[in-house]
């Protein structure tokens, strides 16, 4: 990431640099959306009004959304704004590191390195312990629990994700320039 010590570059400039990856991220398996494509062709003008927007603590997101997906099974998806993606993965470039720090070692979802492999080879580990290297009976239960997403106490999540950001900033790890790791949470909330 681009930041303001790197020759003299501006915190505009480099906010700037930063929402040109994240808009990379957002746009990779998209290429072929009307929506991805609509904000592709006026790119630059759209990058700088988010900068700008971010900037000045005027961003908010825009309404989701709603659709139903049946594939395995029925589940309803809320999908952001193409330009919310980008703040999104903006948002997660700046803080994927400060959060992955406190999973346990069995979470995978979306972590560099610890893919379906990983999850493989952390079971057959839990397994061999469980059953003393394949001596004793033991039991593995896959199940999903419905509705656990939307269960979720936002507010508690919110409140934790807070003091998340505040400790690594409290200790110096925090590369969000001028606070944005805090109304980035909030706005895109």
């Amino acid at each position: 990431f681009a930041t303001a010590a790197q020759g003299g570059v501006s915190h505009r400039d480099a906010l700037l640099a930063d929402l040109v990856v994240a808009y990379r991220a957002a746009r990779r398996h998209k290429r072929s959306r009307d929506y991805q494509t609509r904000f592709e062709m006026n790119q630059e003008v759209e990058l700088v009004r988010l900068r700008d927007e971010l900037a000045e603590r005027r961003y908010v997101a825009r309404p989701s959304s709603c659709f139903i997906i049946h594939d395995p099974k029925m589940r309803e998806v809320f999908a952001a704004d193409f330009r919310d993606r980008v703040v999104h993965h903006l948002f997660y470039n700046y803080t994927h590191g400060i959060f992955e720090r406190t999973f346990i070692a069995d979470s995978y979802s979306c972590i560099e390195g610890r893919g379906t492999h990983y999850g493989i080879e952390r079971l057959k580990h839990h397994l061999l312990s469980c059953s003393q290297n394949w001596t004793r009976p033991c039991h593995a239960l896959k199940l999903d629990v419905r509705g656990y997403f939307m269960s979720i106490d936002r507010a508690r999540l919110l409140s934790r994700c807070r003091g998340v950001l505040a400790t690594a900033r409290e200790r110096g790890e925090a590369r969000l320039p001028w606070g944005l790791g805090g109304y980035l949470v909030e706005s895109i909330w």
